[in-house]
């Protein structure tokens, strides 16, 4: 999908399979894909690279949860755009997700074709 090109994504999750996957998916796709394992990871990477267009977090990591992980990020970067991923999606996540103005949340599993599709609403062409 060329419209993924120009995006600049941060993946955190302590999944390595996860971040496997979707680096063999996204890599090739995008203009720069990192993914690291937990929120300190994340948080250097931001430092190191500057702006990203959209971070995805797991919510469930080690130390910090992703929705705080991505409250902490969007300080730095107001305009970042926000994918939550979790194995279990309930009710008071959401809520909790939608409150911190979190983009998407997405159940795992998930396919790499509802991930880009997901990616893919945030790109607007020409």
């Amino acid at each position: 999908m060329d419209a993924l090109k120009n995006l600049k994504i941060l993946l955190i999750d302590d999944d390595e399979s996860i971040r496997v996957s979707m680096n063999y998916f996204l890599k090739r796709k995008t203009a720069f894909f990192k993914a690291v394992e937990n929120s300190e990871q994340g948080l250097e990477a931001i430092q190191k690279v500057g702006p990203i267009d959209v971070i995805i977090a797991d919510y469930h990591l080690p130390g910090m949860d992703g929705l705080s992980f991505l409250e902490a990020a969007r300080k730095r970067y107001p305009d970042v755009l926000t994918i939550v991923i979790t194995a279990d999606c309930n009710h008071a996540i959401a809520l909790k997700a939608a409150h911190l103005g979190i983009h998407k949340l997405m159940q795992k599993p998930f396919t790499a074709k509802e991930m880009i599709l997901a990616l893919g609403s945030f790109c607007v062409t020409d």
